[in-house]
């Protein structure tokens, strides 16, 4: 189906009988994918449809000010019959800012089974299929997605400064406030609309990056003690023990961007971060990378993981000691990309 198609398809289902709707981001949705399920939900709503919003896990408390963010539902076990109820009442489902179902655990199960339609509006790489796709792995955020989804539609009358808020935090949070490569002239362009919206740039920066509790500040001092530098590769890395946030009394989000301190360091190319979760049994771990060194390739083949070009994640079902071996391994084979 052509990208025209797809608009012409969806529009049917915008302009037709009510419709109930449910959106859904990734597990552990960071500020890209918060802000922009919150946004097209405010979009969605503005033609009389019902729209619920379904977060397979947490969130940071550093997103919990967005408009109508207290209106998402976060699955736990609890929430479980809740949850199904909703899943199966939605005609059709919104996937944002993820590109497969594996990416929602334990919720995948149900959605699978679903004969709801199915959306997937997304910015990463080789994506699964669903009945309808807005994706574009060289949007710097799937905020872009969204805008460009109202604008096409010719509804930016839509956006109002609730819809803009969230759309500009997802902006903000994914192209590290307009730092990295993948942003155009068309980001910066949708950032100016959404300001004129009358939201305060500021302001969204202060609430993302200037509300460091005293624990997140010192469990990011003690990664950065820890850092290692590997100067024949380019590369630096940094873990993240369970004892760590243990005793610097984590909460979900505070590792946020830590390992972008890594890529700020002069002639690094490749930054990485192990972060250990004894109650899951796995590391997590987050890559960056300058240049044309591909971390969505190195995840893929290494770390069961995947991204973008210069910004993805893995994971090991290792300990944390071997899972750095097996990276610190891999290395050599890169020696020239990273040179």
């Amino acid at each position: 189906m052509s990208y025209k198609e797809a608009l012409a398809n969806f529009k049917k289902k915008l302009h037709g009988p009510t419709v109930k709707f449910l959106v859904l981001p990734h597990k552990n949705p960071d500020g890209d994918a918060m802000g922009s399920c919150l946004g097209l939900a405010l979009y969605l709503r503005k033609f009389g449809h019902e729209v619920n919003i379904i977060a397979p896990t947490d969130f940071p408390y550093f997103l919990r000010w967005l408009p109508n963010v207290d209106q998402v539902l976060v699955f736990s076990e609890k929430q479980n019959s809740r949850v199904k109820k909703k899943i199966h009442e939605a005609n059709v489902l919104f996937f944002v800012d993820f590109n497969t179902l594996s990416r929602v655990e334990p919720l995948d199960v149900f959605l699978k089974s679903s004969p709801a339609f199915k959306i997937l509006i997304d910015h990463h790489l080789a994506p699964e299929t669903f009945d309808l796709m807005f994706c574009d792995p060289l949007a710097p955020a799937t905020a872009v997605l969204v805008f460009r989804l109202i604008e096409q539609m010719g509804h930016l009358d839509c956006i109002d400064r609730d819809l803009a808020m969230c759309l500009y935090t997802a902006l903000v949070s994914d192209t590290g406030s307009f730092r990295f490569s993948s942003v155009t002239s068309e980001t910066h362009i949708i950032a100016a609309h959404l300001m004129d919206k009358g939201i305060n740039a500021g302001e969204v920066q202060d609430r993302l990056y200037a509300i460091y509790t005293q624990g997140r500040m010192r469990l990011l001092t003690k990664t950065l003690q820890g850092m290692k530098i590997l100067a024949e590769y380019r590369t630096a890395y940094m873990y993240v023990t369970s004892q760590d946030m243990e005793d610097c009394h984590y909460q979900k989000g505070d590792t946020e961007g830590f390992v972008n301190y890594g890529l700020s360091l002069k002639n690094v190319l490749l930054a990485a971060l192990f972060i250990e979760d004894c109650t899951k049994g796995i590391i997590k771990i987050s890559f960056r990378s300058k240049t044309n060194f591909d971390v969505n390739t190195f995840a893929r083949e290494h770390f069961q993981g995947g991204g973008h070009k210069n910004a993805a994640g893995g994971v090991s079902r290792e300990d944390l000691k071997a899972t750095l071996e097996h990276f610190l391994g891999f290395l050599p084979l890169y020696k020239d990309q990273l040179s």
